[in-house]
């Protein structure tokens, strides 16, 4: 199944190759967006830090999975990530940087809807704020 996406990716990709540009992780790659490494769950996967008018948003990519079990233990190993030891790295670092900003909203997509809230330190772990969908 990895080498079929793998050939699927390698052939959609290639049409096109001349609009795509490469980045590394803790790169600004726009004004107000910046990569993190976050690999793991995926090769190559990124978060990212979007700021704006002094706010800030992280995006998680893929590399947090259930909103209570993933932030209780996020030194785990989970069945979904292709390399486990890495996402726990990943994991581990990206709470880590989270954490350290003051009250960043977080981007989570697979949270429950709308995926948005804050997440702190809480025991020997982490909680999940959810930010209220309203419409």
């Amino acid at each position: 199944m990895a080498r079929a996406a793998i050939l699927g990716a390698q052939r959609h990709l290639k049409a096109i190759e001349d609009r795509v540009s490469f980045f590394d992780s803790e790169q600004e790659i726009m004004p107000g967006i910046r990569a993190i490494r976050a690999f793991g769950h995926t090769p190559g996967m990124m978060a990212f830090i979007i700021t704006s008018n002094r706010k800030r948003l992280i995006y998680t990519a893929d590399a947090l999975h259930h909103f209570v079990v993933t932030l209780a233990r996020p030194d785990w190993e989970l069945g979904v990530d292709n390399d486990p030891v890495e996402a726990i790295v990943t994991r581990m670092r990206l709470l880590e940087k989270i954490t350290s900003v003051e009250a960043p909203l977080v981007h989570v997509p697979h949270f429950p809807f709308p995926g948005i809230g804050h997440i702190r330190e809480e025991h020997a772990g982490y909680v999940w704020e959810p930010v209220v969908w309203e419409w």
